[in-house]
């Protein structure tokens, strides 16, 4: 289990210099996600390596969401005050966001089909 960690975390470690060093506009931990993706994806990194750790993150997952639901609470005015605001960017950013999923699945399986 200590070498998953390692591993993880030093992917995480990785996308944050690398984000840091080349001063881009993306997270580190966004970069570090993509860098696991394209390690497991050539098969330079093996699932069996992170298995464990991920299935041990994945279950206790809903412990992650407790601090920025604390924040959320100790911001109550703010959010008070802008209330239709944040509803309104809420409801239009899920509309986008299942739109393009469905655009992208269907070009997906359009694609998937023309290669068989």
């Amino acid at each position: 289990m200590l070498k998953e960690i390692l591993i993880i975390f030093s992917l995480c470690f990785f996308g944050e210099t690398v984000s840091q060093f080349l001063k881009l506009p993306i997270p580190g931990s966004i970069i570090g996600m993509v860098a696991l993706f394209l390690l497991l994806q050539y098969k330079i990194l093996k699932l069996s390596h992170i298995k464990n750790f991920s299935r041990f993150m994945l279950k206790n997952l809903g412990l992650f969401f407790i601090p920025p639901g604390v924040a959320l609470m100790s911001s109550y005015e703010i959010l008070k005050e802008n209330f239709f605001k944040l509803l309104f960017i809420i409801i239009s950013s899920t509309i986008i966001v299942a739109v393009v999923t469905a655009v992208c699945v269907q070009l997906l399986i359009k694609n998937k089909g023309a290669l068989k």
